[in-house]
């Protein structure tokens, strides 16, 4: 039916960004019903179902894998190559190579090489790039479930987890975290915003798998903590938040990561409503360490006497090379100097960051 409404490419586009999980069939079926010659793509973008952004990220991807499957079909097929013209030989006019290139797309089936370059059978070394996790498609779930609101007289980020349970673009960015291949992540920016991400990421899971649920840490006891049990996948492994907190964040000698990793509990550093990036990392973690200290979540002043975050008193030796705890707040609130005493660290709050209601209450009782 699509076909004869839109080009066979804008047809594959379509179902790659509903493979994706960036917009839902129900949304796709909506925009090729419509009697308009626009591409599909600007339609979805003029509809709100998709941004600009995770448009052309989708094409950019789209375009690589079908360039590497028409590259590695015709190294594999000289014979149809031959006989479709080279799209490589000399030739004064840009529509006779792309001629060329239609003709050997033709001869050598490159459809089938995409669909088994997508199953990630033959051409998974020459894809693993182009398959990167696509971070918008994240940035649009905390945009659907996340807001700033306050909770216990605190500042949080509200996440309803319920809804973010059923939600298959939720699914979709859980697997890509499981299929990541690990050894891409060749710069220090890169490790910290995925290893970051993944963690906020695993930990919204855990709480919205067993929803209702009035604490994280009411999923373990004394004996065999939360932070222990499995968290998810990532890269292939089976890891706990304590293995990606203490064996890979604490590793990377950055303190900042403290405010940018959230376990879901209104004491914890807030949820940042977007998704850490490379490019803009350090910025990111920087902006995250203001507002906590900033907030009395992170500093909290009574009468004369300052109390700070338990964070501080957790990963205490994570801060020496700053030259402690202390000059590390200063840093952030010179006003304090000289009121910051040692051992005045505030309660610290584990209950999840969204308001139970009456029918969740319920539930926890019986």
């Amino acid at each position: 039916m699509f076909s004869f409404q839109y080009p066979k490419e804008n047809t594959r586009i379509g179902c790659l960004l509903v493979k994706k999980g960036l917009i839902t069939q129900g949304q796709l079926d909506d925009v090729v019903h419509q009697q308009d010659r626009r591409p599909l793509g600007q339609i979805l973008v003029d509809q709100h179902y998709i941004t600009q952004g995770q448009l052309s990220r989708s094409l950019r991807k789209q375009s690589l894998l079908r360039m590497t499957a028409v590259i590695a079909a015709i190294a594999l097929s000289p014979f149809h190559f031959t006989h479709a013209q080279s799209p490589f030989s000399e030739s004064k006019s840009s529509g006779q190579t792309a001629l060329y290139l239609a003709k050997a797309e033709t001869a050598i089936d490159v459809e089938s090489i995409i669909r088994a370059a997508e199953k990630k059978t033959s051409l998974n070394d020459q894809i693993k790039q182009s398959l990167a996790i696509d971070w918008d498609l994240y940035d649009a779930i905390l945009k659907d479930y996340a807001q700033a609101g306050v909770l216990k007289g605190h500042n949080v980020t509200l996440v309803d987890f319920k809804k973010l349970k059923s939600d298959q673009r939720f699914q979709t960015l859980l697997t890509s975290i499981a299929d990541f291949p690990l050894d891409s992540l060749k710069t220090i920016e890169q490790k910290l915003a995925f290893y970051i991400n993944a963690y906020n990421i695993l930990a919204m899971d855990m709480v919205s798998r067993h929803w209702p649920l009035k604490r994280l840490t009411d999923l373990g006891n004394i004996f065999s903590p939360v932070w222990t049990h499995h968290a998810g996948v990532i890269g292939g492994n089976d890891i706990t938040l304590r293995e990606l907190e203490h064996a890979i964040l604490r590793k990377m000698g950055e303190p900042r990561v403290h405010f940018a990793i959230n376990c879901a509990s209104i004491s914890c550093p807030n949820l940042r409503v977007e998704a850490y990036r490379e490019g803009i990392i350090y910025e990111q973690l920087d902006e995250q360490t203001e507002q906590f200290i900033n907030d009395q979540k992170g500093v909290y002043q009574k009468g004369k006497k300052t109390y700070v975050s338990k964070i501080f008193k957790w990963f205490e030796e994570d801060f020496d090379e700053m030259g402690g705890v202390e000059a590390f707040i200063l840093e952030y609130r010179p006003d304090l100097k000289g009121q910051i005493q040692k051992n005045a660290y505030r309660l610290y709050d584990w209950n999840v960051t969204t308001k139970l209601t009456r029918n969740d209450l319920r539930k926890l009782k019986s």
